[in-house]
């Protein structure tokens, strides 16, 4: 796997990142993120995003990495790490080499830079840094869902408020399905207003490239993780899908998500204390703006914001109604007893 071309673009109102990506035996792929222009005082330019997106996949395929270019000196660290924790799930990965051009110093003059040619409308990531301004935030990935919905409401009223929401359009959206993602990004961004806190939305092919390699069950950690390498926040927090005491080997992981981190943007697997139905019992189901927004489906038949057919709209519509919450969600067609019975 070798990492290169590592390039700024801004066009119109959106700034895109992007880097080649060249798997053993494939031709090189750009992978990319792309958010708003107005985003851009946050952004972290440089190669670590693309090395998290592309670690346990390159495990899986047994290759070794090669960085074209700047990588956090702590992630660098950390993947030594992250190497030790995932080979020990037994999963079918191994460790490899990561071998980086540089790692530990800022690029701070254009001399430092690694070589990312600077075209027309594009900037290399040197002179990029000099010119941003940094603003300390807190955020969460934020689908409306259960998780992340009760990641958001826990530190609501706490000293580690959450300030930004990120959405991403390229896991759970597909990148075709560009309906839907409008009518989510839509939401999240009324819930961002009725909150007055930021909505980041990111668009990324990252997960299209990786899951040709590694199933998303475990690509997707170091997919977010890029994602939010990439936005450079101070903290952001990863909601939890299990309880403590129900953990398995999977992408996300309270001992797998902090080692993302890097001397900039640190990451919290949040909310182990209670599994899905506890968190709508003792918040998601109490809460209004929740209830109104609730988006939790996976296969969207119709275009339909929640389907209320599939296996997860109906886990959760039974989870509500063990929370007697489901009459007041606005988001769920009523539920058919005869499709929980065919489960």
């Amino acid at each position: 796997m070798n990492i290169t071309n590592l390039l700024i673009s801004k066009k119109i109102n959106v700034l895109t990142f992007s880097a080649n990506v060249a798997f053993k035996g494939s031709q090189p792929e750009r992978m990319y993120f792309s958010t708003d222009l107005k985003n851009q005082q946050f952004i972290n330019a440089d190669y670590s995003p693309f090395l998290a997106a592309v670690l346990l996949p390159c495990m899986k395929t047994g290759e070794d990495i090669v960085v074209k270019g700047f990588v956090s000196k702590k992630l660098l660290e950390n993947t030594e790490k992250i190497m030790d924790l995932v080979v020990g799930w037994n999963v079918g990965l191994r460790r490899i080499n990561v071998i980086p051009a540089k790692a530990g110093i800022h690029p701070k003059r254009p001399s430092q830079e690694a070589g990312s040619p600077i075209k027309s409308g594009m900037t290399n990531h040197a002179s990029f840094l000099q010119a941003r301004t940094i603003s300390p935030s807190i955020a969460s990935f934020f689908s409306a869902g259960v998780d992340s919905f009760y990641t958001y409401l826990k530190h609501k009223n706490k000293k580690d408020k959450i300030s930004s929401l990120i959405l991403v359009h390229g896991f759970d959206i597909p990148l075709e399905n560009k309906i839907l993602f409008a009518k989510t990004k839509k939401t999240v961004e009324k819930i961002a207003e009725v909150e007055k806190v930021n909505a980041i939305c990111v668009k990324t092919n990252v997960g299209e490239i990786i899951e040709k390699h590694l199933i998303w069950d475990f690509a997707h950690g170091g997919a977010l993780a890029a994602v939010g390498l990439f936005l450079g926040l101070n903290k952001i927090f990863i909601p939890a899908g299990l309880r403590k005491d129900e953990l398995f080997p999977y992408g996300t992981h309270p001992n797998l998500d902090k080692l993302w981190s890097t001397e900039k943007t640190v990451f919290t697997h949040d909310g182990t204390e209670y599994n899905r139905l506890g968190k709508i019992m003792n918040v998601v189901g109490k809460s209004p703006l929740a209830l109104k927004y609730l988006r939790v489906c996976t296969q969207n038949i119709k275009g339909k914001y929640n389907c209320s057919r599939c296996y997860k709209c109906l886990q959760t519509m039974i989870e509500l109604v063990c929370a007697n919450a489901l009459h007041k969600v606005k988001t769920f067609d009523r539920l058919d007893l005869k499709a929980v019975s065919n489960m």
